[in-house]
């Protein structure tokens, strides 16, 4: 039964993770203009769409970081790495 506790309790986290993250990300698009894409809102759905789908991705990268710990924290550190000092390299 507590498994079901902490199942519902994780899926209400991310439900609420993916609309406060998306509606900030939303919000940063529409304060630079570098990330105007994310500025965008989807009439239709009335949704900010864009800010959405990166929302989305960082929760699959999440998810992928989990299920593969090592190699990903390895991907990451080498990604800041490459921000942080362009000139260095990356193959060490």
């Amino acid at each position: 039964t507590y498994k079901m506790v902490v199942a519902l309790a994780a899926l209400t986290s991310a439900n609420a993770t993916t609309i406060t993250g998306a509606r900030t990300a939303y919000a940063l698009g529409l304060s630079l203009p570098r990330l105007n894409w994310l500025g965008r809102w989807d009439e239709r759905r009335n949704t900010p769409g864009n800010a959405l789908i990166l929302q989305g991705g960082i929760a699959l990268l999440l998810v992928v970081g989990a299920a593969f710990g090592d190699e990903v924290a390895d991907l990451v550190e080498r990604w800041r790495r490459a921000l942080l000092d362009p000139g260095e390299d990356l193959t060490a």
